[in-house]
């Protein structure tokens, strides 16, 4: 089985999502008893954003920003925006056999983006 040093990497990959709504916007999972580490996101608009910055987070059903923000802020179609996760305590970690959602606040006025969350799933 896979240890941290030796975990397996996923990509989970969400086509285009509307950030002027609050919403959950998708959900992830990771093999069965393994437990997890976001390693980055990125999103990029497929729409721009407009009038605010919209936030895109990653967490679980009891606290939505857990693991991972991502702010993406006012910005033209194609642009990319994406950042690696430096969460290293416990706190961070994604407990064995948990449902990740995907979320968006709704901060921007218009604007979709196509997201990717990394994760690495270990013992």
């Amino acid at each position: 089985m896979p240890a941290y040093d030796n975990a397996i990497r996923m990509s989970y990959m969400f086509d285009t999502k509307t950030l002027s709504t609050l919403a959950q916007v998708g959900q992830m999972a990771g093999p069965d008893g393994l437990r997890g580490r976001i390693v980055a996101v990125a999103a990029v608009l497929t729409t721009a954003t407009t009038v605010a910055a919209s936030i895109v987070s990653i967490g679980n059903n009891s606290d939505v920003d857990k693991y991972a923000t991502l702010a993406v802020p006012v910005a033209a179609i194609d642009t990319i925006h994406n950042a690696f996760v430096s969460l290293t305590t416990d706190d961070a970690l994604i407990a064995a056999d948990t449902i990740v959602t995907l979320e968006t606040d709704g901060g921007c006025t218009a604007g979709a983006a196509s997201v990717n969350v990394v994760i690495d799933w270990f013992l």
